[in-house]
C-alpha cells in the first residue's frame, strides 16, 4: 500500500484459507485463497497484490485477480498474469484468489424476428458479461461498419437503420461481435431485408 492508505494504525492480517471455509468449488480457483486484511477497513489509496497463479498455458490470459464474496462467489476485480502471478490494484480488504474468465458475453436480440428490424427501422440486443465485463463490440451490415449505441445500465445495445448509409428494398446482413476484458467473443448473424 502507498504511504498513508490508512485512515488509522491498523493490525494487519493475511492469512491462507481452505477453499471450503469459503465455499468456492476448487475448479474455479486457479490460486491459494487469501483473507487480506479485515474487510470492514477502508482503504484511502488503491495498492498493489500479486498473486501465485496455478494455471495451464492456456488460461494465462483469461486469469484475474478475484475477491470472493461471503458465499463463495468471484467478482472480478482485473488484473493480470505475468510470469506465473497475476498483479493488480487492491482498493478493499478482503479475501481474494485468481480465478479465469473462459465464458464470452451472451448477446440476445430484442426483437422477436428479423422482420421487426424492419418495421422498427432498428435492431436492439441485450448483451452482458457477467465476470470481466463487456470491453468492446462492433456491428457490420452488409461488411460495412455502422454506428451502435450502448446503455451499460439496461444492457441495451441498439443500431438505427439510416438510409444514407443502408440501401432500402434490399436484404442485409447483420453482424454484432461483443467482445469482454479477457478477450472472450460471441457473435450474432441475422438478415433481414428493408
Amino acid at each position: 500500500l502507498p504511504v498513508a492508505s490508512l485512515f488509522d494504525n491498523i493490525f494487519f492480517i493475511a492469512e491462507l484459507l481452505d477453499p471450503e471455509q469459503v465455499n468456492c468449488t476448487a475448479d474455479m480457483v486457479y490460486s491459494p485463497i487469501w483473507k487480506i486484511g479485515d474487510s470492514e477497513i477502508a482503504i484511502k489509496r488503491a495498492g498493489k497484490i500479486e498473486m501465485d497463479a496455478h494455471l495451464p498455458d492456456n488460461l494465462t490470459g483469461k486469469a484475474y485477480l478475484a475477491r470472493v464474496s461471503d458465499n463463495g462467489e468471484l467478482h472480478y476485480c482485473g488484473g493480470k498474469y505475468y510470469d506465473g502471478k497475476v498483479r493488480g490494484r487492491l482498493s478493499l480488504f478482503g479475501t481474494y484468489c485468481v480465478g479465469v474468465d473462459t465464458i464470452p458475453p451472451t448477446i440476445t436480440p430484442r426483437f422477436n424476428s428479423p422482420k421487426s428490424i424492419a418495421r422498427n427501422a432498428q435492431a436492439a440486443f441485450t448483451i452482458k458479461d457477467d465476470i470481466s465485463g463487456i470491453d468492446s463490440f462492433e456491428v457490420t451490415i452488409d461488411g460495412v461498419w455502422v454506428l451502435a449505441k450502448y446503455d451499460q445500465k439496461y444492457d441495451k445495445l441498439w443500431v438505427e437503420l439510416d438510409p444514407a448509409v443502408i440501401k432500402r428494398g434490399m436484404v442485409h446482413s447483420l453482424v454484432l461481435s461483443v467482445k469482454d476484458r479477457k478477450g472472450n467473443i460471441n457473435t450474432y448473424n441475422c438478415i433481414f431485408k428493408w
